[in-house]
């Protein structure tokens, strides 16, 4: 199983998010799990199911922090007033960003996308990708080049499925370094109690095979 690196609950206001978030950075650092220049690449098979909440929460806390980070954006949504292009924006002396311009990134192949990542990250503290939903060109070259994969999974609205072909891709395209966020914890009905159901069924289903070679 792909483990869970965050179960993020309902968080009502500013100061719940920062202070949630802050704590969150913490962890990772006390797990050794964001190197300086590192790239983290935020997921999801939709962005509806928590990677651009996450993103923008991240780089809030790094500016907060007065951290240099860069955030690349494959759907231009976090800061959409920025233009499309291939070259940073700086919005501060912390932060600067980059909505990824599609039509010249087509150009690329996925090794030239992994050097050209890698060679921006070296500049920063730490470099945010927001990545395409899964099934997009470049949703799996992006991966490829982060030192943390974090995908955001909903748990109202991630069907189990998902979570099964998930891991099937992470074992057919050698993904590394991949860990699930759980968005919307705590919610009922949630998907990890199907998940249970799931596992529970599936362990039944094993011992009565077992039982039944052992008759024969």
């Amino acid at each position: 199983m792909i483990p869970v690196i965050s179960e993020i609950p309902k968080l009502i206001n500013k100061q719940q998010e920062q202070s949630f978030f802050l704590e969150l950075l913490a962890r990772w650092e006390v797990k050794n799990l964001l190197p300086t220049n590192g790239i983290t690449c935020l997921s999801a098979f939709k962005l509806s199911e928590g990677s651009s909440y996450l993103g923008k929460n991240l780089m809030d806390c790094f500016e907060y922090q007065n951290r240099k980070v860069l955030f690349v954006d494959f759907n231009s949504i976090v800061y959409p007033h920025i233009d499309r292009s291939i070259f940073e924006k700086q919005l501060n002396e912390y932060i600067s960003v980059i909505n990824i311009d599609i039509d010249q990134f087509k150009k690329y192949s996925n090794a030239k996308l992994n050097d050209w990542l890698l060679e921006m990250s070296k500049k920063y503290d730490q470099t945010i990708i927001l990545n395409q939903e899964f099934g997009n060109q470049f949703s799996l070259s992006a991966m490829n080049a982060a030192t943390l994969n974090v995908v955001s999974i909903d748990a109202r609205l991630t069907p189990l499925k998902k979570i099964i072909e998930l891991d099937l891709m992470k074992n057919e395209f050698d993904i590394q370094y991949m860990n699930l966020a759980l968005n919307r914890a705590f919610y009922s009905p949630s998907i990890f109690r199907e998940i249970f159901q799931w596992g529970s069924f599936t362990i039944r289903k094993i011992n009565f095979f077992k039982r039944k070679m052992n008759v024969n």
